[in-house]
């Protein structure tokens, strides 16, 4: 009565790990820290972008209080 051997196979975000415990911890902590981090950036850039799009609606709405304020002599604008 032979039996049959199985080996398990690890994977985490389709990579094969060790079958080490430690081995297995380290990298998939390792992939774990690569994705957070990537993500980050994501978020980052995300961020930077909404933050010029932004300035750039409130340059267009200066330029458009400006002419407003060109073509209406009789309006103050100290307050702005």
């Amino acid at each position: 009565t032979g039996k049959k051997e199985t080996k398990l196979e690890y994977e985490y975000a389709g990579v094969i790990l060790p079958e080490d415990v430690d081995a297995r911890r380290k990298l998939r902590n390792k992939l774990s820290a690569k994705v957070h981090r990537k993500r980050k950036q994501d978020a980052l850039d995300n961020a930077k972008r909404d933050v010029e799009e932004c300035d750039d609606t409130i340059n267009d709405l200066k330029s458009q209080l400006t002419a407003l304020a060109a073509g209406n002599p009789g309006l103050d604008l100290s307050e702005v």
